[in-house]
């Protein structure tokens, strides 16, 4: 995270970034000429103050609020990640088959950044002499001196790390009883030590274990794939805007809007990215909704089928977040699969992904979920499938991974599905296949 980004960009330093993407010469100046005569008082209740601040006296910036500050901010964040991509390795993300690769070196938000790097990538790193980020002697301290670089080029555009607002993961997996695990790191490595500014005073960013969740944009995101913190942070909520219900004067009418006007909304904006199970989704509600009921002069036990109902059935149609969650993760997922982006790629390498850990062939999100769906560790997709078989439906995808096979061929995991066993039993033989790398009966 990027301390106060609009506030500390140096306009002359980013003129030569806009310029560099077209931006004509006399616009430029016009700009500089602007925050350079501008004064700058403080409103009070009162009025504006006397005294003002300008160039002379004040931090650079280009102005909160100001409708250029988003397209300098971009211009600088351009130049930043086309240099982490020429010199540092980034993260290389795989489908199975090699038939889709990501090469990432940042993802950034406006200030907010992810750098990561991977094994793989980190194996095929070869820097030129006189590359500013050497190869690192280990995994860890090649995501130090990337952090380290992308550091120096923030501040060479005026900006700065907010240190205590950034972290670092270490990802290594072990296998424990048979399940692939993240393994706890914070005891075995130190906080990344990082020099910032001219005096290159030292700071140090955390090292979180993979099941310590992190804000992203309204959302809450540990490595490990759990969702307890954002569980609990919906929970809140929901419980906070129940008590102000149940003491409020609203009327039946405005306690409906409030639910779906207000508190719906919050409860749904992260819910379409990250997996949470229908268990989690009716926890959440409950407070809420014991909030409502009497509010609507229902009973706070009645049956949820009946509430959530539609109205042309005589039900009152309130809101689920499980369901609406669920149209959000659909929306998503055939969206960015027919634009034919970067997510979608990323989409096809976790499709391959899954696809190979069950073991059932092609067109997985078209099998039913409940005979082979549980062999699946937790995941985004694993939500999904989860939701298209709740609702009896189905994404059929054209271009899908096929893997060669011979006429005979039928996939083990399929006829093994079929068969007398117990899940312990099928879960070892899967186990056994993956690691043997075998598909198919012959």
């Amino acid at each position: 995270d990027a301390k106060a980004c609009y506030d500390r960009v140096i306009p002359y330093v980013t003129l030569y970034m806009l310029y560099r993407l077209g931006m004509p010469i006399h616009l430029g100046q016009f700009m500089c000429n602007v925050l350079k005569q501008t004064k700058y008082t403080i409103k009070t209740g009162s009025g504006n103050t006397e005294a003002y601040s300008s160039q002379d006296a004040r931090l650079f910036g280009t102005g909160q609020g100001a409708g250029w500050s988003p397209p300098c901010w971009a211009a600088n964040s351009d130049v930043i990640s086309c240099v982490m991509e020429r010199y540092t390795p980034g993260m290389l993300l795989e489908h199975p088959n090699r038939a889709h690769i990501s090469h990432r070196h940042i993802d950034a938000f406006v200030d907010d950044s992810s750098l990561g790097t991977t094994r793989t990538a980190y194996d095929q790193f070869n820097p030129p002499q006189e590359a500013p980020v050497p190869k690192g002697e280990s995994l860890y301290e090649q995501a130090r001196l990337n952090t380290q670089f992308y550091s120096r080029l923030l501040f060479t555009t005026g900006g700065q790390l907010a240190i205590h607002k950034c972290m670092a993961y270490i990802l290594i997996f072990v296998w424990i009883n048979g399940t692939r695990k993240l393994k706890s790191v914070k005891q075995e490595y130190p906080p990344m030590r990082i020099q910032q500014g001219i005096n290159q005073t030292e700071d140090f960013i955390r090292i979180q274990d993979p099941d310590e969740a992190f804000r992203m944009l309204g959302g809450f995101v540990a490595p490990d794939g759990n969702t307890r913190v954002q569980v609990e942070v919906l929970y809140k909520k929901a419980k906070q805007w129940g008590l102000r219900l149940t003491y409020s004067h609203l009327n039946e009418h405005e306690a409906w809007v409030a639910y779906h006007q207000v508190l719906i909304p919050s409860l749904i904006y992260p819910l379409g990215a990250i997996p949470v199970s229908e268990e989690d989704c009716i926890k959440i509600m409950g407070p809420a909704l014991n909030a409502l009921l009497p509010k609507l002069g229902l009973s706070p036990t009645t049956a949820r089928e009946l509430i959530h109902g539609p109205t042309r059935y005589g039900a009152p149609a309130i809101t689920n977040i499980y369901t609406e969650a669920g149209g959000a993760r659909i929306k998503m997922f055939i969206g960015h699969w027919r634009k034919d982006d970067e997510t979608a790629n990323i989409l096809r390498i976790s499709m391959g992904c899954c696809q190979q850990e069950v073991g059932i062939g092609p067109g997985l999100l078209e099998h039913d979920f409940r005979k082979y769906g549980w062999i699946l560790q937790p995941c985004w997709v694993k939500e999904l499938w989860r939701f298209l078989d709740d609702i009896n439906g189905k994404i059929i995808i054209d271009d899908d991974w096929t893997q060669t096979r011979c006429s005979n061929d039928e996939f083990l995991m399929r006829i093994v599905h079929d068969m007398a066993l117990s899940k312990d039993q099928i879960r070892k033989i899967n186990l056994c296949r993956l690691y043997k790398r075998v598909t198919f009966l012959s």
